[in-house]
């Protein structure tokens, strides 16, 4: 018999209890998913241009942390990586933090080698699986590293071959994610080399091919993919104390197809940024010359001719670089630079169409013109020193909006990477001087 009190059985009383604490429970839930569809609408909300969130991160005062490359997901995960430091003289270790698209760290990892060497991550790829493929250094090794989307590491690629020194610079994974990645190799005597590698999705080594040219040193920036092919540029010695930007055709197989020398009477550069595909390989960089430097961009067949190369003219300009490029699907080309006049230094934007005829130029809110990538229709870029600039125009030039952003205690702004996915995610990373010393790494997104 089920005794009572007040009246009531213990039965009900209980069940009474369990319905208040599911009732409870329900509430909980339902509270947080629409706390969590009121911060989605709150970020789609926001005015064009407006910082959703941003992130200012150092290991320690007076540390040296940075970022140098992320990936982003379709929906809004973003990878940055680097190098930390706990002072500005320590030596470094790799740097792997994985956001989500509210900012909140879902992960991070420290990479280090026992016996501490330096190392550092220079450049991320995201597989159709969502894991990170990290390339970078480690002492005189080259290194790669993959991550599982929730940071797991897979698997450790840490060697130098029969070289004296390696490093990786820039990475990319094709469809069945295999892992091409490019850098510099040097020998113990004679110049360096420019080194690619592809590894399986396990983490087996397909093959190794090195470049070097007959003048001097050699030394890979980028890498890219594109009609069942393998692209890498660089820059490489040509004699007289002078050096070309180099690019390179390999088979997904390893043969290499062709090498094509960017000749021009001074030293030319490439950035990891600098390399893209449309109809074929599009590249940008500068020549250092007499009067200053030059920015240009060129297009070339798959079958390695130079189709056409463009730069950059405006009046009262003495100098100017092209840091990085980004493609559209209509072929429309968007560098991101620097141009030097008699008033200091001013970052820009410039779109050339796909027979490389100029289309339009925008000024940027900071004196270094550092990143630019595709944001919806158009095209956003990136700028700094003083400010970190941010900006986006349509693909026909029609400014969208610029924003500057000077966070309180930092200074000597460097965002060297920006990534877009869709409408919807805007992400810069890169690094910023403390006003306690050292630097701090720093991701923004803004609203494009």
């Amino acid at each position: 018999m089920t005794r009572r009190r007040n009246g009531r059985p213990r039965s009900d009383r209980a069940a009474a209890v369990r319905g208040v604490r599911l009732a409870g429970l329900l509430i909980t839930l339902l509270c947080a998913a629409l706390a969590a569809s009121l911060g989605v609408s709150a970020a789609a909300a926001a005015d064009p241009g407006e910082v959703v969130w941003r992130d200012f991160s150092q290991r320690a005062d007076g540390g040296e942390d940075l970022y140098t490359a992320l990936a982003v997901s379709s929906a809004g995960a973003v990878c940055a990586v680097g190098s930390t430091a706990s002072a500005p003289e320590a030596a470094t270790d790799v740097l792997v933090r994985a956001y989500g698209s509210g900012g909140g760290v879902q992960w991070r990892r420290v990479w280090t080698w026992p016996g501490r060497g330096d190392d550092e991550a220079r450049a991320v790829a995201r597989d159709r699986r969502g894991a990170y493929v990290v390339a970078g250094a480690s002492g005189a090794n080259w290194l790669l590293l993959k991550y599982s989307r929730s940071g797991y590491l897979q698997w450790v690629r840490r060697a130098r071959g029969r070289y004296a020194r390696c490093s990786l610079i820039a990475v990319t994974v094709d469809r069945d994610g295999n892992v091409y990645a490019t850098g510099r190799a040097a020998p113990g005597e004679g110049p360096e080399r420019m080194l690619t590698l592809k590894y399986s999705s396990s983490g087996k080594l397909r093959w190794l091919k090195t470049y070097a040219s007959a003048a001097g040193d050699s030394a890979a920036a980028a890498i890219t993919l594109g009609g069942g092919a393998v692209y890498v540029a660089g820059t490489s010695q040509i004699g007289t104390g002078g050096s070309s930007a180099v690019l390179l055709k390999y088979a997904t197989g390893g043969a290499r197809r062709w090498a094509r020398a960017c000749a021009g009477p001074g030293a030319e550069a490439a950035r990891a940024t600098a390399l893209a595909y449309t109809t074929g390989p599009l590249l940008c960089g500068w020549s250092a010359l007499p009067g200053g430097d030059e920015g240009f961009v060129a297009l070339f067949s798959t079958a390695g001719e130079q189709t056409w190369s463009a730069g950059y003219e405006a009046p009262g300009v003495t100098g100017d670089r092209f840091e990085a490029l980004a493609v559209d699907g209509a072929g429309r080309a968007c560098v991101a630079g620097t141009a030097v006049t008699a008033g200091g230094d001013q970052a820009f934007t410039a779109c050339f169409d796909p027979a490389g005829l100029p289309l339009w130029t925008l000024p940027g809110a900071g004196t270094r013109g550092l990143a630019v990538c595709r944001s919806g229709d158009g095209f956003a870029s990136s700028s700094g020193t003083a400010a970190i600039g941010a900006a986006r125009a349509t693909a026909s030039g029609a400014p969208v909006w610029e924003r500057t952003l000077t966070p309180a205690g930092f200074s000597d702004f460097q965002p060297v990477a920006l990534r877009g996915a869709g409408d919807t995610y805007l992400y810069a990373a890169g690094s910023a001087a403390a006003a306690g010393g050292g630097r701090a790494a720093l991701l923004v997104r803004y609203r494009p």
